[in-house]
């Protein structure tokens, strides 16, 4: 629980807005295994889990947004939290998307793959709480 005003809680969550970069797209895969569901974060090597894919990417938001508050508190920019999943696990997803014969969808950044059942989220849909911050 937070000791912050409802005043401070609100200043806190501007803060973290502007400390996010506006066009950082959020990023992740799903997938079943084992009959449970995985959303991973792309971009952070976070990955949350649960019974139903809603489960797995609800607490992968809560597990990213206490990740992304450690560094938001200690002041260290956000681009020291970004830590994408190794190269070659980018790639072992991205070779099982072409043999299932999925539809690929690419960005134009050429760092970027395609990956199964990706979702990306606009940092205005931020999924962090400033409450998860204190």
């Amino acid at each position: 629980m937070s000791d912050q005003t409802p005043e401070q809680l609100a200043e806190t969550e501007a803060r973290l807005r502007e400390w996010v970069p506006e066009d950082f797209p959020w990023r992740m895969a799903i997938k079943r295994e084992r009959g449970k569901w995985f959303a991973l974060g792309v971009d952070f090597d976070i990955t949350g889990h649960g019974d139903t894919i809603e489960d797995a990417v609800e607490e992968l938001g809560e597990l990213v947004g206490h990740y992304l508050g450690s560094y938001f508190k200690a002041g260290e920019p956000f681009e020291a939290a970004v830590r994408p999943i190794p190269k070659r696990m980018q790639m072992r997803i991205h070779l099982s998307t072409i043999a299932l014969g999925t539809l690929l969808r690419f960005n134009q950044s050429a760092e970027r793959l395609p990956f199964p059942r990706e979702r990306s989220y606009p940092s205005s849909d931020l999924p962090v709480e400033a409450a998860a911050l204190c």
